[in-house]
């Protein structure tokens, strides 16, 4: 059996700590490691504690993060599973919420490009059980859980939307496929830019309401035959260096870049 990680907010009291311990009585071994830093960016709404299963390490690589719908349109699955397995294979961590749709097509993309993913579900870990079709892509160290919920907890709308937030504030890059004007994807995308973390968008054929409109505005968006393009890697490639800004790189690290085509050039960089 696994072992099972669980970290504290340093403001988490005792009677939390204990609650959570008894809760996990039946986990089998359980061990205290580091609370992870990405999610003091969530100030006062940081979680009080994580389970982790899996490889805690994923989070010490770049993230990306996937929200979208359950009943996203072809072009949107597509276009997710082509963007989480470009990043895969280049060393990023795919962290999404394991949800039909959009979530599934990005962690199987991920497992299938040889990369890694990081599964956030909204119930706890003890209710938690990654599709067939994932597991089957499981090795050691290519994914990994992360929990905020106690171990038997359900699922419940503002578990949901505390997961979303936690996704964002895990992730360097959030990519939001075909959200609508209201619900978990639309949340979730306006929690990353106000997180401050880069967004991708990828709006819906025909968008319909004001939040979508100003949700376009903030974000790079996606074209949405972008998984039909031939120079699709390419197109990611040079956002991707615009998102993460090569700016830190000196003179000479510039000039070789320069050389390089997009791809080859997030290989070095990361």
């Amino acid at each position: 059996m696994a072992i099972t990680r669980v970290s504290y907010h340093p403001q988490a009291d005792e009677a939390t700590r204990d609650e959570l311990l008894a809760a996990l009585a039946d986990a089998g071994e359980t061990e205290e490691a580091s609370y992870p830093s990405r999610l003091y960016r969530m100030r006062q709404d940081a979680p009080p504690f994580t389970i982790w299963l899996g490889g805690q390490s994923l989070l010490e690589r770049p993230a990306v993060g996937f929200t979208g719908a359950r009943d996203a349109s072809p072009e949107g699955l597509a276009t997710a599973a082509l963007i989480a397995g470009y990043l895969a294979r280049l060393g990023w961590v795919v962290v999404s919420g394991h949800a039909r749709g959009v979530d599934q097509a990005a962690h199987r993309a991920a497992l299938e490009a040889g990369g890694s993913t990081l599964y956030v579900p909204v119930e706890g870990i003890a209710r938690f059980h990654p599709r067939s079709a994932l597991r089957r892509l499981h090795e050691d160290g290519n994914w990994g859980v992360l929990s905020i919920s106690w171990p038997a907890a359900g699922w419940k709308v503002h578990s949901a939307m505390r997961r979303n937030r936690v996704i964002a504030a895990l992730s360097d890059l959030v990519v939001a496929i075909e959200p609508r004007d209201t619900g978990g994807t639309l949340h979730a995308a306006m929690t990353a830019l106000d997180l401050d973390t880069p967004l991708w968008l990828l709006p819906r054929a025909e968008p319909t309401s004001d939040a979508e409109a100003r949700l376009a505005e903030a974000a790079t968006l996606l074209p949405r035959d972008l998984h039909q393009r031939e120079d699709g890697e390419d197109w990611l490639g040079e956002r991707l260096l615009s998102t993460t800004s090569a700016g830190e790189l000196d003179a000479l690290g510039q000039a070789i870049l320069a050389e390089l085509g997009p791809t080859d050039q997030l290989a070095l960089k990361i």
